[in-house]
């Protein structure tokens, strides 16, 4: 089974790419995101072991899809965040991405009703990390004001202005905020 297909929604037909460069696995719970320059940054996720099908093995590498030259390229992981899954991920006007949140264990839990968190716990909101995709490096900020509770498997997209970050959604731990404004 291939890695990457590709959909024409003109010819509304499905194909498998021939895609050269490093060698990947199947990963699931990442979010890709398409850059300006026509590529795609895959960070983390977790694949699964073919001996243990039950627990996801996370992962901490980015992956970089030249959809241009069909090309596969890796980028930096120096002081990247630690592995995840089920983060949120949005580009920024200056080509930057914002990862947020997600879990980093395979032993979470959460009532499907209500979406809280009941066993484990997902990753804080009160720092972001930004990978600038011009220069291949990271960072870390420190967020304020009335910060989300930990946050995972949720939505984030950027606001019409191109200033503001809003998400939605996602399995959290006790509801409320983390006030750092007190």
């Amino acid at each position: 089974m291939a890695l990457v297909y590709t959909y024409d929604p003109q010819s509304n037909s499905w194909s498998i790419p021939k895609i050269t460069g490093v060698n990947t696995v199947r990963k699931e719970f990442l979010t890709g995101i398409t850059d300006n320059n026509k590529k795609i940054y895959l960070w983390g996720g977790c694949y699964r072991m073919l001996d243990n099908i039950h627990d996801c093995v996370f992962a901490n590498d980015m992956l970089i899809l030249d959809t241009i030259n069909l090309s596969w390229g890796k980028g930096s992981l120096i002081n990247a965040p630690t592995p995840r899954d089920q983060y949120s991920a949005t580009l920024l006007p200056n080509n930057n991405i914002i990862y947020m949140g997600g879990y980093d264990t395979n032993k979470v839990n959460f009532d499907h009703k209500t979406m809280n968190i009941n066993e484990g716990n997902a990753l804080t909101l009160s720092e972001v990390y930004i990978y600038d995709t011009i220069n291949d490096n990271w960072t870390t900020k420190i967020t304020s004001g009335k910060i989300p509770t930990n946050r995972a498997s949720f939505s984030s997209i950027l606001g019409l202005d191109g200033q503001r970050v809003i998400i939605f959604g996602g399995a959290f731990a006790n509801p409320g905020y983390l006030d750092t404004s007190l």
